[in-house]
């Protein structure tokens, strides 16, 4: 069996990086909160505009509305962020809240 995908990432990624995709996957609430505040996630790795579409997520993550929501739509479409993406962040954000049992679920702390 074949497969089109590559045996490894397009970049390189630290220990440290694979651990924060890791709990930012199963929801850490305070991995959330850290990259929600944060003003870089990702090192060098991440350009302005990624780096705040993931804060972005975060946020939503943690509060679907309110200021800090506005706040992080805001910063995200100062670093070149279009509506679109924006948009799929808050998307992506939602779907993994809901597909992981809603907000009502346990946080994963760790």
């Amino acid at each position: 069996m074949s497969s089109d995908l590559p045996d490894r990432p397009a970049f390189p990624m630290t220990a440290e990086q694979l651990e924060l995709l890791r709990r930012l996957t199963i929801g850490d609430d305070k991995v959330l909160r850290s990259v929600a505040a944060s003003s870089s996630v990702g090192g060098d790795l991440l350009d302005a505009t990624t780096n705040s579409l993931v804060r972005l997520a975060a946020t939503t993550a943690l509060s679907d509305e309110g200021p800090a929501l506005a706040a992080a739509m805001d910063t995200s479409r100062a670093c070149g962020a279009d509506d679109a993406a924006i948009e799929v962040a808050i998307a992506v954000a939602r779907s993994a809240i809901y597909d992981l049992g809603g907000r009502d679920r346990p946080r994963h702390v760790v």
